[in-house]
């Protein structure tokens, strides 16, 4: 049984994050850039990173008329606007991620809903340790069905690992971002530059406490005061 030490993962992820970044920092589209955000599938423990600049912006509005109806009442700018809120649209920043990584990655997804769904699933043996907390993968074997996001075995309840180890993610990337804010990057930023996560499928005002976690609170009020903007 192995023991996947989740604060060494995030020191390796925080390192792999800034490298890809200040390697993006050297590239020629590296102007105005007004947001960087870690787009994560946090049920699925993935996460892209993407960048958005001016210029990407002023192109992206040729299509904004197509779109306009998924961004009212907040049309073009401010936080739930055009300009912030197509996190899917922006520019990837390719990053590496190592062996040890990817082996949490996977591990957790051997966790999902999808991998013990069934009967007799198989869970791996790897067991994770965060702050002093153990989460084991591999004390439940035999899955009946799933009923609401719980599993039922033998007549008990239990919520599936992946629920715990999804917020633990989250978490992770939130830290890696509150550090990288410290950091000189090497970025061409806006006076208003934000980093921040995003995750899928997710509402307005989820979107919005994502943001509010790693934005100064200052900035984080000019984006929300949709008085500052003309709506289009």
């Amino acid at each position: 049984m192995s023991i996947i030490k989740i604060e060494e993962i995030e020191e390796l992820m925080y390192q792999s994050f800034k490298k890809a970044i200040i390697d993006f920092s050297k590239t020629e589209n590296n102007k105005d850039v007004y947001a960087v955000v870690f787009d994560c599938d946090l049920s699925n423990f993935s996460v892209c990173i993407r960048y958005a600049n001016e210029n990407d912006y002023e192109k992206r509005l040729i299509n904004y008329d197509k779109y306009a109806y998924m961004y009212k009442p907040y049309g073009k700018k401010g936080l739930l606007g055009y300009k912030y809120n197509s996190v899917g649209d922006f520019n990837r920043i390719e990053w590496e991620a190592d062996s040890a990584i990817k082996h949490f990655f996977n591990s957790c997804r051997c966790q999902s809903t999808d991998a013990v769904y069934y009967e007799n699933a198989d869970r791996p043996a790897d067991t994770f340790e965060y702050k002093g907390a153990i989460f084991r993968g591999d004390v439940q074997t035999e899955l009946l069905h799933c009923c609401n996001g719980e599993f039922q075995k033998d007549g008990e309840f239990f919520i599936g690992l992946a629920s715990e180890l999804s917020d633990v993610f989250g978490e992770l990337i939130i830290n890696c971002i509150q550090r990288l804010k410290d950091d000189d990057l090497g970025l061409d930023k806006t006076d208003n530059f934000i980093v921040f996560m995003s995750d899928h499928d997710i509402s307005n005002a989820t979107f919005a406490e994502y943001v509010s976690r790693t934005v100064d609170k200052n900035i984080f009020d000019q984006l929300t005061d949709y008085s500052n903007f003309e709506q289009e």
